[in-house]
Formats: structure tokens, C-alpha cells, sequence
């Protein structure tokens, strides 16, 4: 039986060096090789139903926010909806076969996208409730609601972060709150994300942020605020300076695990997939 024919891929010098961020970050410290393929070798990623269903939550919900909680639950379904048909024909147009696409449980991509679809909606309704009722509300910077607030965070040793953050609250003290919505199964194993987004938010604005929290969209909830006080600028400094000097001497060697059922690259890993990757 013949070798697979090599698929084109991209070698460009450094696509990813002008800054960094917290998905890099975290896509790096979870496998290395990984990162290579998707960010540097740029391979052809494999689609799944769980990005369609995040990015159109995402976008619902941001819209609902610059409302400023004003627009009905049913302007907030036609959102959804309107971005759940551009993701997926996106995703369709790049892979059309389902069998390529990263999937989990033995039901079919169709079926998850069915289940998916409701559920999302069933999702975006518990939000809307809960964060009405919240004493937590959107702060206002500038005039506008800092919903998918964007920021650049210069760390020391000439290292850039760069970001969107879900939303910043403000409570009834005064007190500022990041949060980060997940439409994910799983909590996040980490609080990093929100502490960079801590530094970030107190560097641009000057405002003290202690407490953090994820939203998680399949527990209809927000959980429970979690103090980042120890993320400090020089500790997040030292840790993207790492990254960074391991992504500029090209150190990626695959690190096998559970996330390698989700991965969208696995068709290339030099341990386990399939096909091989052309040379640079």
C-alpha cells in the first residue's frame, strides 16, 4: 500500500511572533507539537460542532451585552441563529466530509449538531436570566460596555499579550470582576486565563481586580469567584517568556494525552496520525 500524498502546508517564518496570547499559551503547555502543526505548519485543521456551538453563544451574548440588556430573548435566538448558519457553512466549505471532523461518543456529527443547537439555546436563556438577577452588571468604560474588551498587555523581556476578554463586571462595592463564558463540558483546569486578564484590565485602566470567574454556560451559572492574587506581573512575565523562548528554538515534541481526542490536528501527530507532514 502506498504512502498518503503529502498535503500543501505553509512554513512561514514566524506567523505567530509579532505577540502572543492566552489560547497560544495554553495550547503550547498542552502539547507542543500540536502547536507547531496549527500555528506554525498550519496543516488543515479539522472542524467540530463544539467551536460552531461556542462562537455562536459568543457572538449572541456579546450582542445582548452592547444592548445593554435591553434586546428581547428573541432578538438574542435570530443572533444565534444567524451565527450558527455562517459557522457551520464555514466549517462544511473547508471539510464537507463529517468523517473528517473531530467528534466524541458514538452519536453522528449531525446528531451532535441537533443536540448542540438546542442546547445552546436553552444556554443563551439561562444567561440572560441569571445575569439579569446578578448584582454583578457589566461595567461601562468610555461610554461603552466592556463586553469582548480588548487589550494588549506588554510583559517584561518584550513579550505581548494580546486578547479579548467576555466581560468585565462591576459589583455593588465598586469591586471589578473579569469573567470568561465556557460552553464547554469541562471547567477550565486553570485560572490563568483570568489572571492575565486581571494584569491586563489593572494596566490599561488602573482599576484593582482581585476576583475572577468562568460562566459556565452547561451549568446555566456563573462559578464561584476565585481570587488572582497570585498572578503577579513579573511570575506571568517569567511564564510567557518561556513559551516564548521554546516557540524561537523550535522545541516541539508531542506530549500524548486525553486532549489528543480533541485535537484538531491529530491527522498530522507524528505520534499516532495518519499522514505524514511534508518537510519545510
Amino acid at each position: 500500500m502506498g504512502q498518503p500524498a503529502p498535503v500543501p502546508v505553509h512554513h512561514p517564518a514566524a506567523p505567530d511572533d509579532a505577540h502572543r496570547s492566552v489560547s497560544q499559551y495554553q495550547s503550547y503547555t498542552d502539547c507542543p507539537a500540536a502547536y507547531f502543526l496549527a500555528r506554525r505548519a498550519r496543516v488543515p485543521q479539522a472542524p467540530a460542532a463544539w467551536f460552531i456551538h461556542g462562537s455562536a453563544v459568543h457572538e449572541a451574548v456579546e450582542k445582548w451585552e452592547r444592548s445593554r440588556r435591553n434586546a428581547s430573548l428573541e432578538a438574542v435566538y435570530d443572533w444565534f441563529d444567524e451565527s450558527w448558519t455562517r459557522e457551520y457553512q464555514n466549517a462544511a466549505d473547508i471539510e464537507p466530509d463529517f468523517g473528517r471532523w473531530v467528534h466524541l461518543g458514538r452519536s453522528t456529527v449531525e446528531r451532535d449538531l441537533e443536540a448542540r443547537y438546542q442546547r445552546a439555546l436553552d444556554q443563551l436563556t439561562d444567561y440572560i436570566h441569571v445575569s439579569l438577577s446578578d448584582p454583578y452588571q457589566p461595567l461601562v468604560l468610555d461610554g461603552q460596555v466592556a463586553v469582548e474588551w480588548e487589550f494588549t498587555l506588554p510583559l517584561r523581556g518584550g513579550v505581548v499579550v494580546k486578547g479579548f476578554i467576555d466581560l468585565l463586571l462591576e459589583g455593588p462595592a465598586g469591586d471589578i470582576l473579569v469573567q470568561d463564558l465556557k460552553t464547554g463540558s469541562r471547567k477550565p483546569a486553570s485560572t490563568l486565563q483570568l489572571g492575565v486578564y486581571k494584569l491586563a484590565v489593572e494596566q490599561a485602566t488602573g482599576l484593582s481586580v482581585e476576583y475572577g470567574r468562568y460562566f459556565m454556560a452547561k451549568d446555566g451559572q456563573p462559578g464561584p469567584p476565585v481570587h488572582l492574587g497570585g498572578y503577579d506581573f513579573d511570575r506571568v512575565s517569567d511564564w510567557f517568556a518561556m513559551m516564548n523562548r521554546g516557540v524561537r528554538i523550535k522545541v516541539f515534541p508531542p506530549r500524548p494525552g486525553e486532549h489528543c481526542r480533541i485535537c484538531t490536528v491529530s491527522r498530522f501527530c507524528p505520534v499516532n496520525g495518519p499522514d505524514r507532514l511534508p518537510a519545510a
